[in-house]
């Protein structure tokens, strides 16, 4: 069973991730990369403390993935589940499709990328990088391609090097219908 990981700074933003999570995934194991100290430790995940200093958003997302065992679901923390099943719909296309290394949800909400946004299909295939805004990645790829990159700083590019890095090594990227998450948060900031 995949992992759900979200990296957050801010309280009030990671608070609505937190209470979908709890609501609509509660059995799956999950694990906040808490950027400061304005979080308390959530009840039910695991809180890793990324390091004082800039964000790096791929840094704090590894400290996560070397937690786990499993397949990880990468959240940033303003996405929110909107239903029950997401974690296992998303699963079960990575079961049935062993060619998908990276597969995203409909994305209800803003991320530059069409395919995410507007997927009708149970599996749509896409040579366009996903973002990293909701996204199931297959365990074996962290041993195939690696972690992600840590040279970008901040927040960006390293969802662009990653599909790329893993569509090199023969695996494809995909979205699917059958699963939908929201994206945004009603303050006018980046979160994370």
């Amino acid at each position: 069973m995949p992992t759900i990981i979200v990296p957050s700074r801010f309280p009030d933003i990671f608070e609505s991730c937190r209470a979908s999570a709890a609501q609509f995934a509660p059995t799956q194991e999950k694990i906040l990369v808490r950027d400061g100290h304005d979080i308390i430790d959530p009840s039910g995940w695991t809180t890793i403390q990324a390091p004082d200093g800039p964000f790096i958003y791929s840094r704090n997302v590894n400290l996560g993935i070397n937690q786990t065992k499993d397949s990880v679901l990468l959240m940033n923390d303003d996405c929110q589940f909107v239903s029950t099943g997401t974690v296992e719909a998303l699963e079960k296309i990575l079961d049935t499709h062993a060619d998908i290394g990276i597969l995203s949800p409909r994305i209800d909400g803003g991320v530059g990328n069409a395919a995410q946004e507007n997927v009708h299909q149970p599996v749509l295939y896409t040579e366009q990088r996903l973002a990293f805004v909701c996204v199931l990645i297959r365990r074996k790829l962290f041993e195939e391609v690696g972690l992600l990159d840590e040279r970008f700083v901040g927040y960006g590019w390293e969802d662009d090097d990653y599909c790329r890095r893993v569509r090199d090594a023969g695996y494809k990227l995909a979205c699917t219908a059958n699963a939908v998450v929201k994206h945004g948060h009603e303050k006018d900031r980046w979160s994370a």
